[in-house]
């Protein structure tokens, strides 16, 4: 098997909050594998981003998406649903955030794409906590 701990994992973060961008940063900074985080601001710098288009072609393509729920323009559940009409993108793992619980858009949701909901902490600790099941996420999957 893999040593999953050596190969770095290509981590793209999709957050309108400057606050929260800088948690997920620090945080991960701390985790057990090695990662590769980039940062975009929007949905259109997602999909520009996730598809290799314009400035973001040489880009590496990301293993995981931790993704904002609630966006100016298109929201999370849309980027999703925007991923998962391409093949290339339906195996990258995605976590989404919000600020709120998950609506049942949610639950019916239907798509290829491995997701799960973790709803956004409300402080330090909390971060702390749900960067290392974002890290257990990860491990499990690549394990499989």
């Amino acid at each position: 098997m893999e040593d999953v701990s050596v190969i770095p994992a290509e981590i793209l973060v999709v957050e309108d909050n400057p606050s929260d961008v800088r948690l997920f940063l620090n945080e991960f900074k701390k985790i057990n594998f090695l990662t590769n985080v980039n940062v975009v601001t929007n949905d259109v710098d997602a999909l520009k981003y996730l598809n290799q288009d314009e400035e973001y072609n040489d880009f590496p393509r990301p293993d995981l998406l931790v993704l904002d729920l609630y966006m100016p323009n298109k929201n999370g559940i849309e980027v999703l649903s925007e991923m998962s009409k391409y093949k290339h993108l339906r195996d990258i793992l995605v976590v989404i955030f919000s600020a709120s619980e998950p609506t049942n858009i949610l639950i019916n949701y239907q798509n290829d794409v491995q997701h799960i909901f973790i709803t956004k902490p409300n402080n330090l600790e909390e971060y702390k906590t749900i960067i290392k099941i974002v890290e257990n996420f990860w491990l499990k999957l690549k394990k499989k």
